[in-house]
């Protein structure tokens, strides 16, 4: 199920015992918005043409997670918000247990919020700060309510990225 929202991904556990995780996914608009949680692990998405065009935004629950994307590399703490190129190779680890909230974003959609989207790719967007915060809130409502298609979901991403990109 991972692989048909994020594209083919190696995964590691980063933990002897016995794998268990969970996903949920809804759809927003023309994206799809999901929340994982499971024992420590790292996924390293490779650049492929099986691999997705979507951008993908984290919004971390994790005690501490890890992307690195273009020799960078970001950290996470709860709360934290990181945007990865899903298009490009990716390395993330969640060395304690893996709790997020992913949305998985057309191409199309993030470019027309946000120029340049690369020189936001695998900056954090801390937790604690005005916009970390707004941003933090908006995820969190929009994995709550009940699932927005079309007009309403996109509007919804829209300002999200508004926010991203301030």
């Amino acid at each position: 199920l991972t692989s048909s929202v994020f594209g083919p991904t190696c995964n590691q556990q980063l933990t002897n015992a016995s794998f268990d995780g969970q996903l949920g996914v809804k759809p927003l608009g023309g994206a799809a918005v999901t929340r994982i949680c499971s024992q420590p692990i790292a996924y390293e998405g490779k650049r492929g043409k099986e691999n997705t065009d979507d951008f993908f935004i984290a919004f971390s629950l994790c005690a501490e997670a890890y992307v690195t994307q273009h020799a960078r590399q970001s950290r996470q703490r709860p709360g934290d918000i990181v945007l990865f190129d899903g298009a490009r190779p990716y390395v993330c680890q969640y060395p304690q247990g893996d709790d997020q909230i992913v949305f998985s974003l057309p191409r199309g959609l993030v470019l027309s919020h946000i120029q340049n989207p690369e020189r936001l790719l695998n900056m954090t967007l801390d937790g604690r700060s005005p916009l970390g915060k707004l941003a933090g809130s908006l995820v969190k409502e929009a994995w709550q309510a009940a699932p927005l298609s079309g007009v309403l979901g996109d509007r919804l991403i829209g300002s999200i990225l508004d926010v991203l990109d301030t």
